[in-house]
């Protein structure tokens, strides 16, 4: 019988609440059950180390835990004794995050799990994310997993927005965040349904038989006048007659500028004449966590990609214009995108 790793951890808090107990104990008896349940492979050097060395400015420190994704750390996470108080902890999180160039940490009692954005300087503490496991939206908790880096990011750039508006008066926060949490946790669910449901990792690497392909000028026609918050990527694309695994909207975005002659791509570019920052530079304007890296030979471009996925499409179509593609050069799914139409015409 499979172990239910979410009521063990919710069993050892109740435990550790009324007894003597460690930081150690929180990590073992909460911490990694959770991240189990979270489907993390917690054995996995990969995608966990536990005490991950933070070079600081006078000695090197520790975070508790690293999220890897392609060998870099992408999360810190940092646990404290079961009745310890987040708040004043914060600054320890976000100073691993700052000198560990890592954007995004997590820190947690066993009780509370709060994420921080690092690069949110307009915020004190850069939390954008508290949640008490067990309670209203514990599944948002598995955003901690990396296969749902690309799902965090959004959710981190859209609680910014929300923030923005609320400040504005324009809509309600409650309202808005409500809204955020709910898609959120749908698009989790609808990418773990997606992965139980393949039996081979070939599956993602090949289109489905029999399974027609639309341009992708057909799928920006459809979605480009929505404001689309979530929207799951398909599994696979045909670029340049070659069909490539992605997860995200932003991987669509990097292999297509890869997929080019560097003397093709127009540098610098914006998505809009009015957009703050260049999508595609040869020079950093913002924080090096707001940017991905293409490589050509020797020269380096920097793709700002701290985009929302309504920008990200935007950003998609922008370099399509910017280079006069053909309709066959991008292709997606037929059976993708029929669903997709089906849920957005679904929230009129």
């Amino acid at each position: 019988m499979e172990k239910d790793f979410l009521e063990i951890a919710k069993r050892n808090i109740e435990i550790l609440q009324n007894t003597d107990s460690t930081e150690q104990d929180v990590k073992r008896l909460v911490v990694e059950p959770v991240m189990l349940w979270s489907g993390i492979d917690i054995y996995d050097p990969n995608v966990l180390r536990e005490e991950f060395t933070i070079k600081q400015i006078k000695s090197p420190t520790k975070a508790d835990y690293a999220i890897l994704s392609n060998g870099t750390p992408k999360i810190a996470i940092e646990a404290k004794n079961i009745n310890e108080a987040l708040d004043n902890n914060l600054k320890q999180l976000i100073d691993y995050c700052n000198y560990g160039n890592i954007k995004f940490g997590l820190i947690t009692n066993g009780k509370e799990w709060w994420f921080v954005d690092e690069t949110w300087k307009e915020s004190a503490d850069r939390v954008f994310l508290r949640i008490k496991l067990g309670l209203e939206y514990t599944e948002l908790i598995k955003l901690m997993n990396p296969l749902f880096l690309d799902i965090l990011e959004d959710f981190a750039v859209e609680y910014k927005q929300i923030q923005n508006m609320v400040t504005m008066r324009i809509f309600s926060r409650s309202m808005l965040e409500e809204k955020l949490c709910e898609q959120t946790i749908r698009e989790i669910k609808d990418r773990e349904k997606k992965r139980s449901e393949l039996k081979s990792p070939e599956l993602l690497l090949s289109p489905a038989k029999n399974s027609e392909f639309v341009n992708l000028s057909k799928v920006l026609e459809f979605v480009f006048n929505k404001y689309v918050t979530h929207l799951s990527p398909p599994q696979n694309m045909i670029l340049k007659n070659q069909s490539i695994k992605i997860k995200s909207w932003k991987e669509i975005l990097l292999n297509i500028i890869k997929s080019f002659d560097f003397d093709k791509i127009n540098i610098p570019l914006k998505i809009t004449p009015r957009s703050k920052y260049y999508l595609i530079t040869l020079k950093k304007e913002a924080p090096d966590k707001c940017y991905s890296e293409v490589k050509f030979n020797d020269q380096i471009l920097y793709v700002y990609t701290t985009l929302n996925t309504n920008y990200i499409i935007k950003a998609i179509d922008t370099v399509k214009r910017s280079t006069n593609l053909p309709d066959d050069y991008i292709k997606f799914p037929g059976d993708w995108f029929e669903k997709i139409k089906k849920e957005l015409e679904g929230k009129k």
